[in-house]
């Protein structure tokens, strides 16, 4: 998520440049910015291990992709017990000749943390767990989640973090451990956000960050802003001058005919990643690669063409089955019974948590499934239809 100073041949992490094309990656939330190893491009999401989509080229015009990324470290149980693997919004840093894998463990509220990991390498990775580096308690004021770890113009290494429990805060890291260097931190946004990224462009740091709802679909009303501070630490002002830590944020990115909630806004190799649910597609959330440019001193995303051809769609990662153009759901919030269309009877589905724990599977035996019995919440349910298969999000009531 991060643009920096980066001082490694290994990596090409890049300044500001335009195209605009979009690549579309059924279950690719909270995407990273875009990273470079040895010739590879990489970008990862919210997943179970940590999802990770690779490809030869920058426009991902062909790619391979992974779940299981690192493991379910056992120490996360002490911070959040009942954690089963699923780790969300994951951002990595080069630093010490090391790649290092900061990542989000939560249940949908707290107790949360954030971890790291290293590897010497992307494309050839051996993951050695860190441990912790923040977490927060039923008491803590903030979330510990959506790092955004990044180097300062100084020379100093921080991360953003934080959720809508009271807003994202900015801390300063220990490049040597990876660790929190001190315990001041800094509110730089409030109001209901979360996702944080930071840039800096002509004299300005500028932090990116989501408001509204994320993970339902069509009717997700996420939305990213944006302000600007000639401090790191702030007060970041919107183009009105309002504070982002009092409520203010200028519109950088919403809702525009099928690009529905876009969130996570990342920034490398020249380019701008974020995820969006599909207006045709039956809201999937997808992956999109895409530019920015500079206006009066604040960003402005590239235009993305509202046609079929502007993306490519990428197999589940449960299954190397097509993804189905056919099958979809409805309502995608439910109080009862959930419909499915395009699937025949037989198939196979598996509904998962947010937290990735499987909660319910079957066979298709009529064109409804009974999820009553699940606790309010997002869900993911996959299905399997014939040579075809389909990932599709809903919200339980």
């Amino acid at each position: 998520m991060k643009s920096k100073i980066y001082l490694s041949i290994m990596l090409t992490a890049c300044v500001l440049m335009v195209t605009a094309t979009i690549k579309a990656q059924p279950g690719a939330h909270d995407p990273s910015q875009m990273w470079e190893n040895n010739g590879k491009y990489f970008v990862y999401c919210t997943g179970q291990g940590v999802y990770k989509i690779q490809s030869s080229s920058s426009s991902f015009s062909s790619y391979s992709t992974a779940s299981n990324v690192i493991p379910n470290y056992s120490w996360i149980q002490t911070y959040v017990p009942g954690f089963a693997g699923f780790y969300w919004a994951p951002e990595l840093m080069w630093m010490n000749n090391k790649y290092y894998l900061y990542y989000s463990c939560s249940l949908g509220a707290r107790p949360c943390c954030i971890g790291v990991a290293s590897s010497p390498s992307l494309t050839s990775p051996t993951w050695t767990d860190l441990g912790v580096v923040v977490y927060s308690t039923n008491s803590t004021v903030y979330g510990s989640i959506d790092p955004d770890v990044f180097w300062a113009q100084d020379g100093t290494l921080w991360m953003a973090y934080g959720s809508h429990l009271n807003g994202i805060v900015l801390v300063r890291l220990n490049p040597t451990t990876s660790k929190i260097y001190n315990s001041t931190r800094y509110v730089i946004a409030n109001n209901d956000c979360e996702a944080a990224h930071i840039d800096y462009n002509g004299g300005y740091y500028y932090v990116f960050f989501n408001r509204g709802d994320c993970c339902a679909g069509t009717s997700s009303t996420y939305t990213i802003y944006v302000g600007r501070s000639t401090s790191l630490t702030g007060p970041y002002l919107d183009k009105n001058g309002n504070n982002c830590a009092s409520g203010g944020g200028t519109v950088f990115l919403k809702s525009t005919g099928r690009y529905i909630g876009p969130g996570h806004y990342g920034y490398g190799c020249g380019k701008l990643t974020y995820h969006f649910y599909d207006g045709n597609d039956n809201g999937t959330p997808k992956l999109a690669i895409n530019t920015v440019t500079w206006t009066n001193g604040w960003p402005v995303a590239g235009t993305l063409k509202s046609t079929a051809d502007d993306y490519t769609e990428i197999a589940s990662e449960e299954s190397q089955k097509i993804v189905s153009q056919s099958i979809s759901i409805y309502p995608t919030v439910v109080n009862a019974n959930l419909t499915v269309q395009g699937a025949t009877t037989n198939c196979s589905y598996k509904i998962y948590s947010v937290s990735g724990a499987l909660v319910k599977q079957g066979i298709l035996s009529a064109e409804t499934i009974d999820v009553s019995g699940l606790t309010s919440g997002m869900y993911s349910i996959f299905i399997e239809n014939n040579n075809e298969a389909a990932t599709l999000k809903f919200v339980k009531n």
